[in-house]
């Protein structure tokens, strides 16, 4: 009874954190260079968990989400005419410059501050060869394939667009950011060929959309099985204790 009451309720935890990923993936349909979560479940039974190996029930099964992958496939090109909306047609990431130090993104939906650097929706700034990128006062920003960022015709810095070995070992930070697990791999794409006046969608498409509402659905039904399993298992463990106080 109790492995089975393990195996539910490990069950359970798992469905809720892919219940978790998917409503994100969903939740970030529209925004752009958001990349799809995938969780990758793995059973375990006698001997394949070390947390479990050494304990005295090691006939114990189920399943946990054993790591969160993250599926790096470009999104659509969006045209979208703006001069501060900029894509990366290659592999790589805009440099941004965060409060616990650089990070990535393919999300290249920018503005202007007060100040006149260029940054991200959540303020960061957006990296160039001379460090943070500051327009200033410019009216007519143009920013061509190489990255060279040029205001009213005289180039004021080019965009730093970086690489890392693939597959890539990153950690997600908010919706389309990342950090790097080894700073130390970076290298900088020579030719990033940027496009100006485009942002790059999100790879969770309508379609794929529709596909992660099915397996909510299936979640859902396996969370709520496994809930009953719990439940049956229980009423029944304690029926049987209440049998065994009588005699």
């Amino acid at each position: 009874m109790l492995n089975g009451i393990y195996a539910a309720s490990s069950g359970m935890q798992n469905d809720l954190v892919r219940l978790e990923i998917l409503s994100n993936n969903t939740a970030n349909m529209d925004t752009p260079g958001f990349k799809k979560a995938i969780a990758v479940t793995k059973s375990f039974t006698n001997g394949q968990n070390q947390s479990i190996q050494n304990s005295p029930n090691q006939e114990k099964a189920g399943a946990y989400v054993n790591e969160i992958k993250t599926d790096f496939t470009d999104g659509a090109q969006v045209f979208t005419g703006s001069d501060l909306n900029m894509s990366i047609n290659n592999d790589g990431f805009f440099t941004i410059q965060t409060p616990n130090g650089l990070a990535y993104t393919r999300n290249g939906s920018f503005s202007v501050n007060s100040e006149g650097y260029l940054v991200t929706q959540n303020g960061y700034y957006v990296m160039g060869e001379n460090g943070a990128i500051n327009v200033g006062t410019a009216e007519k920003l143009v920013v061509n394939e190489k990255g060279y960022v040029f205001g009213d015709g005289k180039q004021i810095d080019s965009l730093v667009v970086t690489d890392f070995p693939k597959p890539y070992q990153m950690t997600r930070a908010g919706a389309s950011m990342f950090y790097p697990q080894d700073s130390n791999q970076a290298f900088q794409v020579s030719y990033p060929r940027v496009s100006q006046g485009y942002l790059e969608s999100s790879n969770i498409t309508h379609a794929s959309v529709m596909v992660e509402m099915v397996n909510m659905i299936n979640v859902q039904r396996s969370f709520e099985a496994n809930q009953k399993v719990v439940t049956i298992v229980d009423q029944a463990m304690g029926k049987t204790v209440n049998e065994i106080a009588k005699v």
